[in-house]
């Protein structure tokens, strides 16, 4: 089974080889907020605008740069 998911993701990322994520379906809302803390000055981050941001609808946007693949019946979401 990994076998197979490792080859299905490497025809979806170049990057597979050397260590590309696979974020869990269930994860992903969590994944975009800890991105977006990372790439983006949240110095702020419980204050307004941050503490207003929808992070359910960020994550459905960021979903359309990524691949959703599925593991053992499990989707996963791979960049």
């Amino acid at each position: 089974i990994l076998k197979a998911l490792a080859a299905e993701c490497k025809d979806y990322s170049a990057d597979w080889d050397c260590g590309e994520t696979l974020v869990r379906d269930s994860y992903f809302q969590d994944y975009a907020q800890e991105l977006a803390e990372n790439c983006c000055d949240m110095s702020s981050v419980g204050q307004w605008p941050y503490r207003c941001i929808d992070w359910e609808q960020a994550a459905e946007e960021l979903k359309m740069d990524y691949t959703c693949v599925d593991f053992d019946g499990v989707e996963y979401w791979i960049r």
